[in-house]
């Protein structure tokens, strides 16, 4: 059994954010996790019969001590919810990791190294599951382009299995603005009363996605 450091003291720490990379699923994302983590959704049916729902997220990509040595780890999380009468089970064998994408190569068919959670869902139960995979030594956070999770379900023998893709999240620019030289859209009628005119240096986000360019400040 290994370690995994505090990863939600980690997500704080402005020291640790060059070592997480954010990810967030690429199709169904029709979900947010009570944490804002952007999630997956599927609704599980089979035939005329619904099993429930899955949410599937991911904290990230980052670097942790793991028996006693920093690697890069995935985090992907699921929190299934049963509608059935019978127990709902994630069968550990398939959960894993079906590629990660590296900028040079990519990685097949990783195991977690640890898996956190009831993995058997009662009759009107929510279970949620934290699964943990360790890349090889030599791979750091920012190597990562893309993984894809292979999970699946199982109730009265039956089988329901789903690929998730993940990608980067867009990660914003800031560009700096300095008094005196603010734009006409940065003007309101709400007075700042924590306003330095001796230290005020502000900042734009400016997120880039495929044909579009929009601002928040």
């Amino acid at each position: 059994m290994w370690r995994i450091c505090a990863l939600a003291c980690a997500c704080t720490v402005a020291a640790c954010a060059s070592n997480i990379k954010s990810f967030e699923p690429s199709e169904r994302v029709d979900a947010v996790t009570p944490q804002g983590y952007t999630a997956a959704l599927y609704d599980l049916d089979l035939g005329n019969q619904s099993l429930g729902e899955v949410k599937v997220w991911t904290r990230g990509v980052y670097r942790t001590e793991v028996n006693g040595s920093d690697q890069t780890v995935v985090h992907v999380g699921l929190a299934v919810e049963n509608q059935r009468m019978v127990p709902i089970r994630v069968p550990v064998r398939r959960l894993y990791l079906d590629s990660v994408v590296l900028k040079q190569h990519t990685i097949r068919s990783i195991a977690p190294s640890q898996v956190v959670g009831d993995l058997s869902v009662a009759p009107g139960h929510l279970s949620e599951i934290d699964a943990y995979f360790v890349l090889p030594a030599d791979v750091k956070p920012g190597d990562v382009d893309a993984f894809r999770l292979h999970w699946g379900l199982r109730d009265d023998g039956r089988l329901y299995s789903q690929i998730t893709p993940f990608i980067q999240t867009p990660t914003p620019q800031y560009a700096a603005v300095y008094p005196g030289y603010f734009p006409s859209f940065y003007y309101s009628p709400f007075y700042d009363p924590f306003y330095d005119p001796f230290y005020d240096t502000r900042y734009i986000h400016v997120y880039d996605r495929p044909f579009i360019r929009y601002y928040r400040y």
